[in-house]
């Protein structure tokens, strides 16, 4: 009798990919074989050739039922192989969408696995880290390879910016006709809409307006007011869609 040698198989990922096993028969040709994964038996007649390869992407552990030469002697059987085949890593970024402000950052992450290939939309590489610092507004994308040597892109992770919403509020002024520091001047940026209501003491609307460029000279009813404190709330709507409220104190000096 001859003698049939089974090896190869191994470790693969379920992306498609084939691993093969190799049939080496020592005797007369040509030959039949048998063989199974475990689950299924698989017959090929007439092999004219002592090396059968036999490529595959279905798991399991496989083995020679039987090879028979020209002459239907029964040949002994060596070996298996065993294939497995990993799962793919699903590369998920989180966060999947966000919005930053202007001259602010955001880590972009995914997950623990054995390498990294960060790039954005225009298919640039940024970086091989765990984790991707983003500042700028962007699509981002990250390919990753598993400890089994498996990969997959993610989906696209949209970072947006905004413009930064900001008052400077001054704590006093002082209306007493030197021309100096007469008004109460508030100024901001990204402001879409703008409200200030200013009170006395006793709750008492002084001073009233819908733009940030119009500012209080210190008077009620036509005349000055008394030097003390007032208190104002201001209410604001931003360029980045946000409502921003704010509340204090100024004070009028003589």
């Amino acid at each position: 009798p001859g003698t049939v040698t089974l090896s190869g198989g191994g470790s693969i990922c379920a992306d498609g990919t084939f691993t093969e096993m190799n049939f080496n028969f020592n005797g007369l040709l040509p030959w039949d074989l048998v063989f199974a994964n475990g689950f299924i038996n698989q017959t090929i007649q007439g092999i004219t050739d002592s090396n059968y390869l036999f490529s595959t992407n279905n798991e399991g552990v496989y083995n020679v039922v039987s090879a028979a030469d020209v002459n239907d002697c029964l040949a002994n059987i060596i070996g298996t192989a065993q294939v497995i085949v990993h799962p793919l890593p699903v590369a998920i970024i989180s966060p999947a969408e966000i919005s930053i402000y202007e001259d602010a950052s955001i880590e972009l992450e995914v997950g623990e696995y054995a390498m990294y290939h960060w790039f954005n939309v225009d298919g640039s590489d940024l970086d091989t880290l765990p984790t991707l610092t983003v500042s700028d507004s962007g699509i981002f994308y990250v390919e990753v390879i598993d400890f089994n040597g498996c990969s997959d892109v993610s989906e696209g992770a949209i970072v947006n910016t905004k413009p930064y919403t900001d008052l400077f509020i001054p704590n006093t002024f002082t209306p007493n006709g030197d021309d100096h520091n007469e008004l109460f001047v508030i100024t901001g940026v990204n402001i879409k809409t703008f409200n200030i209501q200013i009170f006395n003491r006793w709750g008492e609307l002084m001073f009233i307006s819908e733009s940030i460029y119009k500012s209080w000279d210190g008077t009620f009813a036509n005349k000055k007011v008394q030097e003390g404190s007032y208190y104002y709330q201001i209410e604001v709507l931003g360029n980045d869609g946000e409502i921003f409220k704010k509340g204090g104190v100024i004070s009028s000096i003589w």
